[in-house]
Formats: structure tokens, sequence, C-alpha cells
């Protein structure tokens, strides 16, 4: 694998960079295709295999310092631009969050003031209502009855008439909307566990960490049954390189 060894970083055009990945991926096709080992059978195959390995090591790891160095450029002019556009977009951000508060806070005080109003307005018929039932029941003869019972009518009319109350202040934008969010901490994991025990239907609050149940099997052998799990018992291959002790690979 001499002719893989011999991968150096350029720098140049883009057009030059995808040309040498091309170049190198046509010789890691013919270098994995002439050293392929469909099965160990012997001593002899089972050397092999393992220089070829390390060799396709060495050559991934050449192959990964050389895209590093091709993208470093890439990164450090997109790192300038984001870095000059940043001041400008949290500028803009920061416009648009203190005009949101403005907004918010004039809607908030248009519902308010349209609250009251329409709480005033619901004062003031039930008054109406009240006095004019007082004034049917003090009614001693039908003149009076009668009397009250015009009078009644002749205000309901009035007020069917009456111009709407002039609004003084601006419709409030309704493009901006007071929405109340909730934050929450859990402060008692057990008591939500016993009430999600309860109520399953709402198990989706919370995340399980499978990692870290199969790190507490692999410690305890896998002798500990944990209600609500199905376990799967994976064997893997640990294989140390010969010429290194750098690193041990999962196969």
């Amino acid at each position: 694998m001499e002719a893989l060894s011999n991968i150096v970083y350029e720098k140049r055009s883009l057009e030059y960079q995808l040309a040498s990945i091309t170049d190198l991926t046509d010789r890691i096709d013919f270098e994995i295709t002439t050293r392929s080992i469909e099965k160990i059978v012997t001593p002899g195959d089972y050397r092999d295999a393992t220089i070829f390995r390390n060799e396709f090591y060495d050559f991934k790891k050449k192959v990964e310092e050389f895209r590093k160095k091709a993208v470093a450029p890439i990164n450090e002019q997109k790192q300038k631009i984001q870095d000059a556009f940043n001041p400008l977009l949290d500028k803009l951000q920061n416009a648009i969050n203190n005009l949101n508060l403005q907004l918010s806070l004039y809607q908030k005080e248009q519902d308010r003031l349209n609250k009251e109003a329409e709480e005033k307005r619901a004062a003031e018929e039930a008054e109406r209502k009240r006095v004019y039932a007082e004034k049917i029941k003090a009614a001693q003869t039908q003149e009076e009855l009668a009397a009250v019972m015009k009078e009644k009518d002749t205000a309901e009319k009035e007020l069917e008439q009456a111009p709407a109350p002039v609004v003084t202040h601006a419709k409030a934008d309704k493009s901006v909307a007071i929405t109340t969010n909730y934050r929450v901490e859990v402060v008692d994991p057990a008591a939500l566990i016993a009430f999600l025990a309860q109520r399953p239907e709402f198990v989706s609050w919370v995340s399980f960490k499978d990692k870290e149940i199969s790190k507490y099997l692999k410690m305890t052998g896998g002798k500990v049954e944990i209600p609500g799990t199905k376990v799967f018992k994976e064997e893997s291959v640990k294989v140390r390189r010969t010429r290194t002790k750098k690193a041990e690979v999962v196969a």
C-alpha cells in the first residue's frame, strides 16, 4: 500500500481538491479489492488480515487528516462571515424584541380596558333590571304597573337606539399574541414516577437513558431483572493491533 502512503494536502482550488478525493477513492477501491479476505482459515490468513487491517487504519487516519486540512479554510471563512453578521442580527433581534414587548404591553392594557368596560355594562344592566323588578313588585294597582312597564319599555328602546360608545384608544394589533407559558422543574422524581404509574398516557413526559441501564446490567453481569425492559444480549469482539498499543477497536 505504498501508493496510499503519500497522501499530502495541497492548498489549491476546490476543483483540485475534489479531483484529489476522486483519485483517492479509486486507489482505495483497488487496494480493498486486492486485499479482500472472505474467510480466515489458516494462521497465514490471520496474519495477512491483521496486516491489511492495520494498513487500512493508517490510511483512514491519513484521509481524515487530509479532510480536516481541506475543509479548514472553508470553516474559517464561514466563521468570519458569521462573526460579521452576528452584531447586525443581534441588533435587529433586539429591536424586534423591544417592539414586541411594547406591542404586547399595549395590547394587554387594551384587553384590560375592554374587560372593565364590559364588566361596567354588565353591572349597569343588572342594576337596571333589579330596579325595574322592584318597581314592578311595588306596584299596587294596574295603572301603576302599566306605568312602570311603559317606563321600562321606553328605557330599553332608548338603550337600543343610543349610539355605540366612542372608543378613544386604538385597536390592539392582533398580530401580537399574549400567551402564558409555564416552566416546570422536577423536584420530586419519585412522586412524578408514581403519578405516571397511575397515568401511563403521560409517560412520554420522561425519557429513559437506555445506555445507563445497559451499563448497570453490564456491571451486574445481567443478573438483575428490571421491570418494563427487554434485554438483548450482544457480544462484541475486541481485537488489539499488533503493531501498536494505542487503540483497541470493536469489530
